[in-house]
C-alpha cells in the first residue's frame, strides 16, 4: 500500500478538485500561476475564488490542501511527477476516490495538480509559513485586564489598593492550529513599561529588518498583506 502523503482532513478537496469541472479548474490554476505569495489563505482564497468561480470557502479548502501537498513534497525529495503518482494511488487505497473515478478523472486533474505545485504562490507560501509556524508556540491574541485591590486594616477597613494586571496569552502548540491554549501572568506598572519598551525596540528591529530584505529585492511575506 502507497504511503499516505494526503492528511484526512483533506480527503473530501482533493476528490473535488479530481472531479473539477476542466474549465473551472484552467482558471484556478490561472488564478494561482498570477498570484502574489502570501501567508493569509483567506486573501488569496478570495482573488483565486474570483477569477476561478469557485465559492470562497471550497478555493480555501483547495489552497489549504495545495500547501500541505507543497510541504510534504519537498519533505520527501520527490520532483512533482513522482509525488503525485504517491497522491494517486494513497487516494485509491484509503478510499478517496474510486478506481473508476481516478481512470476517468485523473489525466486532466493531474496536469492541473502539478501547476499548482509548481506555481511560486504556493512553493513560497507554504514554505514561508512552515518556517514561522516550526516554534513550539505560536501567538493567537493577548489581552490585558486589569482590576484594583483594596487593603484592608485588622478592623477591616480599606486603607489602601494596589493595581495589578492580568496579561492573557492565547497561542495555539505546533501541529495543533485547530485549538487554543492560555496562560495568564500577573504584571504591575513597571512590569507593563518594561514589556512596552521591548515591543517598541522590536517593532524598530522589525522596521530596520524591513528595509534591509527592500534592499536585497526580497518580498517580505507577513499577515499584514
Amino acid at each position: 500500500m502507497a504511503t499516505q502523503v494526503i492528511p484526512p482532513e483533506f480527503s473530501d478537496a482533493l476528490k473535488a478538485f479530481v472531479l473539477l469541472e476542466d474549465q473551472v479548474a484552467a482558471k484556478f490554476v490561472q488564478a494561482i500561476e498570477s498570484a502574489a505569495p502570501t501567508l493569509l489563505v483567506s486573501t488569496l482564497a478570495e482573488k483565486v475564488a474570483g477569477i476561478s468561480g469557485l465559492e470562497k470557502g471550497q478555493a480555501r479548502d483547495f489552497l489549504m490542501m495545495f500547501g500541505s501537498m507543497s510541504r510534504s513534497r519537498s519533505s520527501s525529495e520527490k520532483n512533482v511527477e513522482s509525488f503525485l503518482k504517491s497522491v494517486r494511488q494513497s487516494a485509491i487505497d484509503a478510499g478517496v476516490i474510486s478506481a473508476n473515478e481516478m481512470e476517468a478523472h485523473w489525466p486532466k486533474a493531474a496536469k492541473h495538480l502539478a501547476a499548482v505545485l509548481n506555481a511560486p504562490a504556493i512553493q513560497i507560501a507554504a514554505k514561508a509559513l512552515a518556517v514561522m509556524t516550526s516554534n513550539e508556540r505560536m501567538l493567537c491574541t493577548a489581552r490585558v485586564v486589569s482590576d484594583i485591590r483594596p487593603i484592608f486594616s485588622d478592623d477591616l477597613e480599606p486603607t489602601a489598593c494596589v493595581i495589578l494586571h492580568q496579561l492573557k496569552l492565547s497561542f495555539h502548540e505546533q501541529g495543533d492550529y485547530d485549538n487554543v491554549a492560555e496562560t495568564f501572568v500577573a504584571v504591575d506598572y513597571d512590569h507593563l513599561r518594561t514589556l512596552q519598551k521591548a515591543i517598541d525596540r522590536a517593532l524598530k528591529k522589525h522596521g530596520k529588518l524591513k528595509a534591509m530584505a527592500a534592499a536585497m529585492n526580497l518580498r517580505v511575506l507577513s499577515p499584514e498583506e
